[in-house]
């Protein structure tokens, strides 16, 4: 793994999301799912019902990682 303080929203997807997002995992919101979504609502998944995944991304990594996932500067 990368350490904390160098992953950066992609290398954070690689490591902590791809593997269900990009996988087998069917309800999981695909890359193409996120990109039709504002990043307040990727946010409000990773602090809900994705929090247990979320646990090791910090605050400023999920708001990177939703601007990431859904095409937002």
């Amino acid at each position: 793994p990368t350490p904390p303080e160098e992953r950066n929203a992609a290398t954070v997807y690689r490591e902590d999301c791809a593997f269900c997002h990009d996988g087998p995992q069917a309800s999981a919101p695909t890359r193409e799912d996120f990109g039709r979504m504002r990043p307040e609502t990727v946010i409000r998944a990773m602090d809900g019902v994705m929090a247990a995944q979320a646990v090791a991304i910090t605050p400023e990594q999920r708001a990177d990682l939703a601007r990431y996932l859904t095409g937002a500067s």
